[in-house]
């Protein structure tokens, strides 16, 4: 059987030969592309409450209560609430493999289930960086995500003041204190919610040149999206230059970002960081703390937690961010 070397859409023989061990069985395969997703196991989801849309209402403003005196009048008020409609968006493909492919020494279960693996650590990683990234405004097929969220360094927009700047200009990176008590992830009304995937069996596929051949199809679909029920809930440094970071100013606007979150959201809040700025927290907790620790301890103090807040290493987290700023 003739391979195609430069085939990129489909397996061929060679991938199969590589995927054999001495008895001939499929050998497990080394995720060697596989990148840290915790956001994905981290997020809590909820139905949306109108088909793909869910609406839900926010306080931005409390009413002004009145010190009265004697014989005085007080003016009613009232408190401010903005509706706000978050919708999910449709992740899908196809994994398509050769039927006589698959159907070799009989593994054809075991074949197609090792092409399916990095169709859906794909899909894995796509919906991650979307949960971060995503942003209707741009990509109107896809969700908003938390960073356009807190994009802002504009003291007139009230979630400004969860947002602290590195004042990095290029290279950037962020921080994100992320609560699960307030951000969630959406699913479709109706729908079971997560990552399906169907079998479509048996198809006829046709070629550019006409020539057609029998493979085994399998469709991936999931139905996503994110909503913020309380904007004080999470927080972002932003700005962070990966390339020139002073551990200390970082270690600062960490704290002045955490001390916005409300406190009975923190019990539940997570820090998501990109594994480069890992390493400068526990080079930066050695330094304040070789003279009074062993280096194990001092390590310690940023390798779980800050200030008692999870640390969580998301690789979907990006170096090539825009920069933040008041405009």
């Amino acid at each position: 059987m003739a391979t195609n070397p430069t085939s990129t859409t489909h397996p061929t023989l060679l991938d199969v030969v590589s995927r054999l061990d001495g008895d001939g069985k499929i050998a497990p395969i080394a995720e060697v592309l596989n990148e840290d997703l915790p956001i994905l196991r981290d997020i809590g989801f909820i139905q949306c409450n109108s088909d793909q849309r869910h609406v839900h209402t926010i306080r931005t403003g409390l009413p002004t209560p009145t010190w009265r005196k004697l014989y005085g009048g007080v003016l009613p008020s009232k408190s401010q609430t903005a509706q706000v409609t978050d919708v999910c968006g449709n992740l899908e493909a196809y994994s398509e493999v050769d039927k006589d492919l698959a159907d070799l020494n009989g593994n054809t279960s075991a074949w197609r289930f090792s092409e399916e693996r990095p169709f859906i650590e794909a899909m894995g990683q796509t919906m991650a960086e979307t949960i971060f990234y995503g942003d209707v405004t741009v990509n109107p097929e896809r969700f908003t995500g938390i960073a356009p969220r807190y994009n802002t360094l504009n003291t007139d927009t009230p979630c400004a003041r969860m947002v602290k700047s590195m004042g990095g200009t290029s290279d950037l990176t962020s921080l994100y204190f992320i609560s699960h008590s307030v951000f969630h992830g959406l699913y479709p009304k109706g729908s079971t919610g997560g990552l399906s995937k169907t079998d479509k069996g048996q198809v006829t596929i046709t070629k550019d040149d006409g020539s057609m051949f029998e493979a085994y199809r399998t469709h991936f679909k999931w139905g996503i999206g994110t909503t913020l029920d309380d904007w004080r809930g999470c927080a972002r440094v932003c700005n962070v230059d990966i390339n020139n970071v002073d551990g200390d100013a970082l270690i600062a606007a960490m704290i002045k970002a955490k001390n916005e979150i409300l406190a009975k959201y923190v019990g539940r809040t997570k820090l998501y960081v990109r594994r480069e700025i890992m390493t400068i927290l526990e080079l930066a907790a050695l330094s304040k703390s070789y003279q009074c620790l062993k280096i194990t301890e001092a390590a310690d103090q940023f390798k779980t937690s800050f200030f008692g807040i999870p640390i969580v290493v998301c690789d979907s987290i990006s170096i090539n961010e825009d920069q933040v700023t008041a405009d």
